[in-house]
C-alpha cells in the first residue's frame, strides 16, 4: 500500500502545493517581521554639485506599525580648488531621525491576522495531504474489495458450470442420447456457462495486473492469495470495539466554522473607525523653519483618520537660538466616497460575523447526524460480518464432509467441486465484510481534522 500511495498523482500534486504554501508562508513572515529599507533618495548631478538624500527606515508591522527612520541629505562640490568653493562635502543640513507608531488603530491586528491566515493556509495544505492519503487508502481497499467481488462472480459462474454439468449427467442417467434435442441443448448451456466463467477469469486477471502496476509490482506476481487478510487489519484498527469518533471541536466542519468566526471577528476588530498615529524626531539644521541660518529642531506630528477624512498636524521646535519660534504645519483632506465605502465594509464584516455564527450552528447539527449515521452503519457492518463468519464456518464444515465423502467414492466430482466453490465464496464474503469495516473506519476518520506533525 505504501507504494500505491506514494505513486499516486494527486499526492504528488499536493506535496508540490505544500512546498508552495511553505514558501508563501516564509514570504509572509518576512513581510510581517522587521522591515529594513535603504534608499539613496533622488541623486541630483549638476556642473559643480552632487546632491543625494539617502535614508534608512526600520519598521515593525506587528508592533502597531512602529517605525524608526533616519535621513541624511548629502551634498558634494566638484569645483576646482581655485574656485570659490573647495571640493568636498558641503554639510548635512536637514539630516533627521524620527520614530512613529500607531496609537489608535488596527494595523497591528491586521498584521497579526495576515500572519495567522498564512499559517492556516500552510496547515490546511498539510491536512490536505493527510486527508488525501486516507482517500487513496480508501481507494486501495476499495480496489481489493472489487477484486474479491470479481472473484465471487467468477465462483458463481463456475458454480453455474457445475450445475449445468450435473444436469447433463442426470440426462445421461435418464437415458438421453447425445443426439437428442434435450441433451444437445443442455450441452450448449454447459459450454455457454463455461465461456462466461472463462471471460470472468480473464477480466479478473486483467484487474489484478492493473492493480499490480499501481502498486509498482512486476506483472504476474500479484494474486488474490498473496493479498494480506483484512481480518488482521480490522483487528489493528480497533473498529471491532469502537469507532474512531472524536469531540465536536475536532469535527472538520466545526473546526472550520470556528476558525472562520475567529478570523471574521479579528477583521471586524482590526477595522477601526478611527486611526491615530504619532511621530517624534530630531532634525539637524532644519531648512523648513526659516531662511538663512537653520536651527536644530525637535519635531512632533499627529495624524488622525476618521469618517473618510485625514487631519495631519506637526510642529518643529528650535532647541537653540531665540530668533526662531516654533513652526507648525496643518493639512486636512476628506473623501465622502471613502467614508461611505468604509461604512459599507464594516456592515459587510458584521454580516460575515452573523454568517460565521450560523455555520457553527449548522456544524453542530451536522456533527450529531454524522455521528449517528456512522454508529448505525458500524452496527450494521458488524452484524453483516458476524453473519458472514457464521455462514463461512457452516460452508467449511460442509466442504470437509463433502471431501470425505468424495474420497470414499460416495459423491460425485461435480458435487465435490460445488462444495469447494461454496466454501471459497463464503470466505470471500468474510474478506469483503472486513474490507467494508476498514472503509467505514477510514470514512469516519475523514470526518475530523487530520493531525499533522
Amino acid at each position: 500500500m505504501a507504494a500505491y500511495i506514494a505513486n499516486h498523482r494527486e499526492i504528488q500534486t499536493l506535496l508540490i502545493q505544500l512546498q508552495q504554501r511553505e514558501l508563501s508562508h516564509q514570504s509572509t513572515k518576512i513581510s510581517q517581521g522587521i522591515k529594513l529599507n535603504l534608499s539613496t533618495g533622488t541623486i541630483s548631478i549638476g556642473s559643480s554639485i552632487i546632491r543625494s538624500d539617502p535614508s534608512l527606515t526600520v519598521s515593525l508591522p506587528r508592533l502597531n506599525g512602529t517605525y524608526v527612520e533616519a535621513q541624511v541629505p548629502l551634498q558634494f562640490s566638484t569645483a576646482n580648488a581655485g574656485s570659490r568653493e573647495a571640493a568636498g562635502a558641503q554639510g548635512l543640513q536637514g539630516a533627521s531621525v524620527s520614530i512613529g507608531t500607531e496609537i489608535l488603530g488596527g494595523s497591528g491586528k491586521a498584521a497579526k491576522l495576515s500572519l495567522l491566515k498564512s499559517e492556516r493556509s500552510l496547515l490546511e495544505a498539510q491536512r490536505g495531504i493527510q486527508n488525501q492519503a486516507l482517500t487513496v487508502e480508501r481507494e486501495f481497499y476499495t480496489t481489493i474489495k472489487d477484486l474479491y467481488s470479481s472473484y465471487a462472480s467468477l465462483l458463481s459462474s463456475q458454480s453455474a458450470v457445475y450445475t449445468k454439468e450435473l444436469d447433463l449427467q442426470t440426462l445421461r442417467v435418464q437415458g438421453y442420447g447425445a443426439g437428442s434435442t434435450r441433451y444437445r441443448t443442455t450441452q450448449l448451456e454447459v459450454l455457454s456457462a463455461q465461456r462466461t466463467a472463462d471471460r470472468q477469469q480473464r477480466n479478473l486477471q486483467r484487474e489484478l495486473e492493473l492493480f499490480a502496476q499501481k502498486c509498482r509490482l512486476a506483472a504476474g506476481t500479484l494474486s488474490l492469495e498473496s493479498l494480506s487478510s483484512a481480518a488482521a487489519l480490522v483487528a489493528a484498527t480497533g473498529i471491532l470495539d469502537t469507532l474512531p469518533l472524536r469531540p465536536i471541536e475536532e469535527y472538520t466542519a466545526m473546526e472550520s466554522a470556528q476558525w472562520s468566526l475567529a478570523t471574521t471577528q479579528m477583521e471586524l476588530d482590526a477595522d477601526f473607525p478611527v486611526t491615530l498615529t504619532a511621530e517624534a524626531g530630531y532634525t539637524y539644521q532644519n531648512q523648513s523653519v526659516a531662511a538663512g541660518s537653520q536651527p536644530d529642531t525637535v519635531d512632533a506630528a499627529l495624524s488622525l483618520q476618521a469618517l473618510g477624512g485625514r487631519l495631519t498636524s506637526g510642529i518643529a521646535i528650535p532647541i537653540a537660538g531665540e530668533e526662531h519660534g516654533p513652526t507648525a504645519q496643518l493639512s486636512l483632506s476628506w473623501s465622502p466616497n471613502d467614508m461611505r465605502t468604509q461604512s459599507l465594509q464594516r456592515q459587510q464584516n458584521r454580516l460575515n460575523l452573523d454568517l460565521a455564527r450560523l455555520k457553527i450552528q449548522d456544524a453542530e447539527e451536522d456533527y450529531k447526524e454524522a455521528v449517528e449515521n456512522a454508529e448505525l452503519t458500524w452496527e450494521d457492518l458488524l452484524w453483516s460480518r458476524q453473519v458472514a463468519l457464521e455462514e463461512a464456518e457452516l460452508y467449511r464444515q460442509l466442504a470437509e464432509d463433502t471431501i470425505s465423502l468424495y474420497n470414499q467414492g460416495m459423491t460425485s466430482e461435480t458435487e465435490y467441486r460445488q462444495a469447494l466453490v461454496n466454501r471459497n465464496r463464503a470466505e470471500i464474503q468474510c474478506e469483503v465484510a472486513d474490507l467494508e469495516l476498514l472503509l467505514h473506519c477510514i470514512s469516519t476518520r475523514q470526518l475530523f481534522v487530520q493531525e499533522v506533525d
